[in-house]
Formats: structure tokens, C-alpha cells, sequence
């Protein structure tokens, strides 16, 4: 089973006995479509190509429908539960323990450039949820693909040459440089996924404070994001408490506690936000290990 975030997401320990049962029993449950899925990668990618289609008008019936029966999002999320939601993906930075021969679907820059994008597109959850007023200009963070993609599929598929255009409006440098913009002002690298973690329709790039996986996720607690294959380390030694990765991690890990920086790696997705403006090396990306 992949590695969720949220409150549903976290071992059962210390649970009521009935929450502990429905826990265990959505787990072999989600544990027996995995494997279904994974073995039929023709109906999954079909399946997240057919939701990739239809999500923003689902996501805005859900919307629309929240504002008469405010139940609705929770019961979407749980219709959807651990089937749609976002994958972490740190962006490249130094990764202690790894050599060179680092997984492509460990590292959204190598994931962009063997994946066919067709275009950089606009945020429908900044423009819903993040603007500030109606003359804010929207953010293009989000790359939709041409076709639905399976994970175990990208390490075999040839990098496109760094000099040719990878979608009508986009070159690699431009969008190498665009994640790392988007790294500078806090947002999560994400691959949208359904109809399980294995088949992504969309790269982005969200803040936790509007985007509909990350913000439904810390506020039902529902297993929609997946953690990434890395996990913070951290260096108290180094540490020079600047406190800049306490405004950069937006899941509680880095935390304050007697007046001073502490780490939970419990909370850690792994999205690499803290470690790329660590200015004295305490933070470094490690594999996560099971």
C-alpha cells in the first residue's frame, strides 16, 4: 500500500475499535483494486484519461452543490476514496544515499520530460479558490498531458531533447525554470492521479491553502495524497533556527516547540519544499524507507 497523508491515512493505533475495523477493511479493499488496476493497465489508463476529461466539471458540480448541501466534498472525497487525489514529487535537488541513477519517477524534472505534454494550462484551484479579487491574473501551473500515463511505465519511455518544444506553448528550459518559480513560492510538485496512484492525467504544481487534493485531505482527512519516495532528514546541529523551513512546510513536520525547531518525520510528505531553501544544509532528502 502506498504511503497516504491525512487523517484516515495513519496507522490506527490509539483509534475507537469500530474506526480501527472500517480502516482495515478499506485498506484490503483499496489493497485488492490496486492490484486489479495495475494488472489491467489498459482499463486504468482509459479510466484516467475518462476522469482527466471530466474532472473540472465534476470538481465544479461538486462546488456548486456544496453550497446548498455542505456535506457534499466530504462525501465525494470518500466516493473517491484513495482512487483520485495527488502523488508528491519533489522537485531535483541533492538526495543523500542516492547515486546518480536516481528513478525517473522519483524526480518531477525527469518525470516532465519523458511524459507528452500538450500544454501549460491554467489553475482552476487558484482561479476557484485562491484569488484574492477578479482582476488577479490567473497562474499556469498545471501541465495536462496528452494521454493518461502509468508510472511503471516512465522509465522506459526516451527524455525528449531539451531543445525541441515539449507542448504548443512550452519548452523544457522554460518549464525547468517555471518549477523552479514555483518551488521559490511554496507550491507542491504533484502528479493527479485516478483511478489509483499508478495512472496520472496531470502535472502540477498547487498550494495547500486552495488546491482541492491538499486542502480536502488536511480538512476531511481523507487518503488523497500519497507521499513521496523521500522523506526530510534533519541535521540539529546544523540547524541555525532561522525558522525559514517552518514557513516553508505547510504539513506540520517542521514544527516550533520550546522556543525552538523540531522535526516530526511522521507528518513528512517528502515534497522538498524546506530542503531547497535551507540555508545551512540541516535538511537533506533521503529515500523513505518501508
Amino acid at each position: 500500500m502506498y504511503q497516504f497523508h491525512g487523517q484516515l491515512g495513519t496507522p490506527s493505533a490509539g483509534k475507537p475499535r469500530y474506526l480501527s475495523n472500517l480502516l482495515e477493511k478499506r485498506t484490503k479493499r483499496l489493497a485488492r483494486w490496486y492490484a486489479y488496476i495495475k494488472r489491467n493497465k489498459a482499463l486504468g489508463q482509459a479510466l484516467s484519461i475518462l476522469f482527466g476529461a471530466l474532472e473540472l466539471a465534476i470538481v465544479e458540480v461538486v462546488r456548486m452543490t456544496s453550497k446548498m448541501l455542505p456535506s457534499v466534498p466530504a462525501r465525494f472525497m470518500r466516493l473517491v476514496d484513495g482512487k483520485w487525489g495527488s502523488r508528491i514529487v519533489p522537485l531535483n535537488v541533492k538526495i543523500d544515499d542516492v547515486g546518480t541513477a536516481v528513478l525517473p519517477s522519483q524526480q518531477i524534472l525527469e518525470i516532465a520530460r519523458r511524459t507528452p505534454i500538450r500544454s501549460l494550462n491554467w489553475c482552476y484551484c487558484y482561479h476557484t479558490y485562491g484569488k484574492k479579487g477578479p482582476g488577479k491574473p490567473d497562474r499556469y501551473s498545471c501541465l495536462a498531458l496528452g494521454w493518461g500515463q502509468n508510472m511503471q511505465a516512465i522509465d522506459a519511455m526516451a527524455a525528449h531533447d531539451p531543445q525541441k518544444r515539449i507542448s504548443k506553448n512550452l519548452t523544457y528550459e522554460e518549464l525547468e525554470r517555471k518549477l523552479v518559480e514555483w518551488n521559490d513560492q511554496g507550491y507542491v510538485h504533484q502528479l493527479i492521479f485516478f483511478p489509483s496512484p499508478d495512472y496520472f492525467y496531470i502535472i502540477c504544481a498547487c498550494h495547500p491553502d486552495f488546491c482541492l487534493t491538499l486542502s480536502n485531505t488536511k480538512k476531511w482527512g481523507f487518503p488523497a495524497v500519497v507521499k513521496s519516495d523521500f522523506i526530510a532528514a534533519w541535521d540539529a546541529g546544523k540547524c541555525q533556527q532561522c525558522r525559514t523551513c517552518l514557513r516553508r512546510c505547510h504539513f506540520g513536520a517542521m514544527h516550533e516547540a520550546g522556543g525552538k525547531m523540531t522535526f516530526n518525520p511522521k507528518a513528512c510528505l517528502g515534497c522538498g519544499l524546506c530542503v531547497t531553501k535551507c540555508p545551512s544544509g540541516a535538511l537533506t532528502l533521503r529515500p523513505r524507507r518501508p
